[in-house]
C-alpha cells in the first residue's frame, strides 16, 4: 500500500551536498525531479507536493540572485506540484539571519503539516525532509517522538549516498539517531534518472 508524500526541500543544503559527479558541477537542482527521485526509491511513496525553501536577499547587490531564483522558482513551479518558499531580508549582514529564519519556517511548516494530518485534514500523511542541518533535528526528533503515540502520519528524512562506499555523503545526513526513522538516501545516477 503506498502512501501519499509531501517533500520539505532544503534547497541550499540538497544542494551544497550533492555528490561531486562528473556531469555537474554544483549547478541547480530541479526540486520536482529530485522528490521524485527520493519518493520513487522502491519506497511506498506517492508524490503529491514538494516545498523548496531558499534564503534570497532584498539587497541591490543580490538582484542577480534574485532574478535567478524567480527564474527558477517559476521553473519548478511548471513541472509538477512544488511551492518556493523564499525568506527575504534587507539586513547587509544577513545571511545568519536568513538560515535560521529559514529553519524556523521549515520547522512551523512541518509543525502545522503534522497537525493537519492529525486533525483529519486532506493532507499527505508522509512528510520526507531533505535537508542535512541540525537545525532540523529538534522537529524531527519531536514529530517522530509524536507519530508513534499517535500513528497518523510518518516523518523521514533523504540524503545524498556516495556511489562508490554505498554510505550518506559526509556532513549530509541529518543527525538524528533513531534507529526508526526511515531514511531515502540518494545517488546522483538516481537523481539523473528521474528526469522529467
Amino acid at each position: 500500500m503506498t502512501s501519499s508524500a509531501v517533500v520539505f526541500i532544503d534547497y541550499e543544503n540538497a544542494r551544497h551536498y550533492a555528490p561531486q559527479e562528473q556531469s555537474w558541477r554544483r549547478g541547480d537542482l530541479d526540486p520536482w525531479q529530485l522528490a521524485r527521485a527520493v519518493c520513487g526509491l522502491g519506497s511506498d511513496l506517492d508524490l503529491v507536493e514538494v516545498r523548496v525553501y531558499l534564503g534570497v536577499s532584498n539587497e541591490p547587490l543580490d538582484e542577480a540572485d534574485r532574478k535567478r531564483y524567480a527564474k527558477l522558482s517559476r521553473q519548478w513551479e511548471r513541472n509538477g506540484p512544488v511551492s518556493v518558499q523564499p525568506l527575504r531580508t534587507r539586513n547587509p549582514n544577513a545571511q545568519v539571519q536568513i538560515v535560521k529564519e529559514l529553519y524556523t519556517q521549515l520547522s512551523i511548516d512541518l509543525l502545522n503539516w503534522a497537525t493537519d494530518v492529525s486533525n483529519g485534514r486532506d493532507v499527505p500523511e508522509v512528510a520526507v525532509l531533505f535537508s542535512a542541518d541540525r537545525d532540523c533535528a529538534p522537529i524531527v526528533k519531536r514529530l517522530k517522538a509524536c507519530s508513534q503515540s499517535q500513528r497518523t502520519y510518518r516523518i523521514d528524512v533523504a540524503a545524498w549516498l556516495e556511489r562508490s562506499s554505498r554510505k550518506p555523503v559526509p556532513g549530509g545526513l541529518l543527525p538524528v539517531s533513531d534507529a526508526e526513522l526511515k531514511k531515502h538516501l540518494l545517488t546522483w545516477p538516481e537523481y539523473m534518472g528521474a528526469e522529467v
